[in-house]
């Protein structure tokens, strides 16, 4: 299992690994937008600090895939994802 949990809005999103390697399948089509970016910006208690940059490039990019994306599900596990991201401080564990 995989948690990302926004320090911000309190919001939290979990999912399995398979589905976060589909999900990175689906964004990885514009993976060029995270060049020279930073994902983590440190760890706390096993816990990844994700870099404020790069949450708000990754959220960009879900907005922009949202509508190629036939999967109903993974459409809605993105926007879940987002939904955390846009909340500000993300950690990830």
């Amino acid at each position: 299992m995989v948690v990302y949990y926004s320090l911000g809005n309190r919001k939290y999103w979990f999912t399995t690994i398979e589905r976060l390697i589909q999900i990175a399948e689906v964004l990885s089509k514009k993976s060029y937008l995270l060049h020279n970016t930073e994902a983590v910006k440190t760890t706390y208690n096993d816990w990844f600090i994700l870099d404020e940059k790069y949450i708000s490039k990754v959220s960009e990019i879900i907005e922009e895939c949202a509508s190629e994306i036939k999967d109903e599900e993974l459409l809605c596990d993105l926007m879940a994802l987002k939904e955390v991201f846009d909340g500000g401080s993300v950690v990830f564990g």
